[in-house]
C-alpha cells in the first residue's frame, strides 16, 4: 500500500518497472505525501480520496485529473476553490481534457 517505491521488489514486473521509471525522488508514504509540491495529479481511483487540503499543498497552478468513475476523487468546485488552476473532471470534453495537457506539457 502506498507510494510504489524503487527499493521495494514488488514480485511483478510491470510494478517494478513502474517504480523505476517514476517517483524519481523515490518518495515513501502515501498518497497525500505524494501530492505535496506536485504539479499535476492523475487520479483513476475512487471518490473522494483527494481533499482540498491535499490540493492546497501542491504546487502554485496544479492540474488536477480527477477520473474515478462514477464519482470523482474530488469535485471541479471543490479543486479549483483549493487552488488548482486546471483540472478535468469526469464527465468532461475532449477539447478541454487537450487544453489541459496543453498546460502540463507547455
Amino acid at each position: 500500500d502506498g507510494i510504489i517505491t524503487r527499493d521495494i521488489d514488488y514480485g511483478n514486473v510491470a510494478r517494478n518497472e513502474l517504480a523505476q521509471m517514476t517517483n524519481k525522488n523515490n518518495i515513501k508514504g502515501f498518497l497525500k505525501d505524494a501530492m505535496v509540491g506536485a504539479d499535476v495529479f492523475v487520479g483513476v481511483s475512487v471518490r473522494g480520496i483527494v481533499s482540498q487540503e491535499m490540493v492546497k499543498s501542491m504546487a502554485k497552478d496544479a492540474i488536477v485529473f480527477s477520473l474515478a468513475n462514477p464519482v470523482p476523487e474530488i469535485t471541479y468546485q471543490e479543486a479549483k476553490e483549493a487552488g488548482a488552476t486546471g483540472w478535468i473532471i469526469k464527465p468532461f470534453v475532449p477539447a478541454k481534457l487537450l487544453s489541459a495537457i496543453a498546460k502540463v506539457v507547455r
